[in-house]
């Protein structure tokens, strides 16, 4: 059973905007994050004026850090992805791809790191491990989505500005097999002297 979904070009002109849109709300996320880690974290290390703050606030400090680059780039992605621009797609590529990697590493780190704080209440390491791996399979599962939207050869087709007929998906494969067969009869063919 083959499944074929036909996509035009406002179609996927609504569907950029949708991920534009979904990257407005990674900024919104990002910047929450960013000041939750500001606000708890670093604030108290501040205020509590011991010794030996500044090692202390070495990782919060480098989280804010890296929180505000996310919200910068993804409401710069956001942006770029409304105005089509592929500079855009290519970076929300990378950032689908950042946030499935990143994503499983903060996952596991999450995990162990409740076993240390919550030894022997297990009932809430077992609650906080479930609560990120449903986050994070929800964003994973959306980072995808995004993926095979903006690697589909006719959102392509509009980021460059390049047109595309309906029939165009059924004489790619066939020009595509050609050529295949051109090079790979070319690598086969004996050099002559």
């Amino acid at each position: 059973m083959n499944m074929t979904i036909e996509l035009s070009e406002r179609g996927v002109r609504d569907g950029v905007t949708l991920i534009g849109a979904y990257h407005f709300l990674l900024a919104v996320a990002a910047l929450l994050g960013t000041l939750a880690v500001f606000v708890y974290a670093i604030l108290p290390g501040l205020s509590s004026g011991a010794s030996g703050v500044a090692q202390s606030l070495f990782l919060p400090v480098l989280g804010v850090i890296i929180g505000f680059v996310l919200t910068v780039a993804y409401a710069l992605t956001g942006i770029g992805l409304i105005q089509i621009r592929n500079s855009a797609r290519m970076t929300a590529i990378f950032l689908s791809l950042f946030g499935i990697v990143v994503g499983l590493f903060s996952v596991m780190g999450g995990i162990v790191g409740s076993f240390n704080s919550m030894q022997p209440d297990w009932a809430s390491v077992g609650m906080t491990g479930l609560i990120l791996v449903c986050g994070y399979s929800i964003l994973t599962f959306l980072d995808v989505i995004t993926l095979v939207f903006l690697l589909n050869w006719r959102v392509r087709a509009v980021f460059y500005g390049e047109e595309w007929l309906a029939q165009a998906s059924e004489t790619m494969v066939p020009e595509l097999e050609g050529r295949a067969r051109v090079t790979i009869g070319e690598l086969e063919q004996p050099e002559e002297y």
